[in-house]
C-alpha cells in the first residue's frame, strides 16, 4: 500500500511526493517524482551539474553554488524551480530518500557541506538537542570561527568577514566619491 500525503504520490516509486516535488510538465494531470526518482527517470540530468558546484576537500565538501542568508546553499534543479538545500540533495543521491519526519543534520556543524558521510537523517528534537550542545563553528561564510575570532565583538563574529564587508564598503564608497568628482569635473568644464 502507498503512503500518501495530500493525494500527491510519486508516478516512479509510488511513495508520497514531498512538499514540492519535480512535476513533468504543468497540465493538472502531471506525473508526479521525487527528486531521487526524477533522476532514475532520466527527467534530470542534474548530478554533473551540482557536483560541479562542490569543492572536495579532505573532510567536508564545501558547496561553491549560491548561498541564502542563514549560511546555507541553495540549488535550483531546473530554471524557474523552487530552490532547495544542496545538503538534502547530496544525501538523497548518496543514500536514498530523507525518511518521512527526519530532517538532515550536518554532524561536522559546517551550514555549506555536503559530504555525505557528515550528513545524518534525525528527527527534529535530536537536531536541536545537538546545536545545543556545541557552539558555533563556522560563519555563514564557511570561515572556521575559532581561527578567526573577532576579540573585540560581543558576539561570536567572523574577522575574516568583519574585514570583507568593510573592504566592500570601503570600496563603494571610494566608487561613489569617483562618480561625484567625475559628475562635479563635467559641471566644470560646461
Amino acid at each position: 500500500m502507498t503512503e500518501r500525503m495530500h493525494g500527491k504520490t510519486c508516478s516512479y516509486c509510488g511513495l508520497a511526493t514531498e512538499s514540492t516535488p519535480y512535476f513533468s510538465n504543468k497540465n493538472k494531470n502531471v506525473k508526479r517524482y521525487h527528486i531521487l526518482c526524477s533522476i532514475k527517470v532520466g527527467l534530470l540530468d542534474i548530478e554533473d551539474r551540482f557536483w560541479a558546484k562542490v569543492l572536495k576537500t579532505q573532510s567536508c565538501w564545501i558547496w561553491l553554488g549560491a548561498l541564502r542568508t542563514n549560511g546555507y546553499g541553495e540549488f535550483c534543479l531546473r530554471h524557474g524551480s523552487v530552490p532547495m538545500y544542496p545538503h538534502r540533495l547530496a544525501y538523497e543521491i548518496a543514500k536514498g530518500a530523507i525518511p518521512s519526519g527526519l530532517i538532515i543534520d550536518h554532524l561536522c556543524k559546517n551550514p555549506r557541506c555536503v559530504n555525505p558521510q557528515h550528513l545524518e537523517a534525525v528527527t527534529q528534537r535530536e537536531h536541536v538537542l545537538r546545536g545545543n550542545i556545541c557552539a558555533k563553528i563556522y560563519c555563514k561564510r564557511g570561515h572556521l570561527i575559532s581561527e578567526n575570532l573577532a576579540p573585540w565583538h560581543k558576539s561570536r563574529t567572523c574577522l575574516l568577514c568583519i574585514n570583507y564587508l568593510r573592504r566592500q564598503h570601503h570600496a563603494a564608497k571610494v566608487a561613489l566619491f569617483n562618480e561625484s568628482e567625475a559628475a562635479h569635473m563635467r559641471v566644470k568644464q560646461q
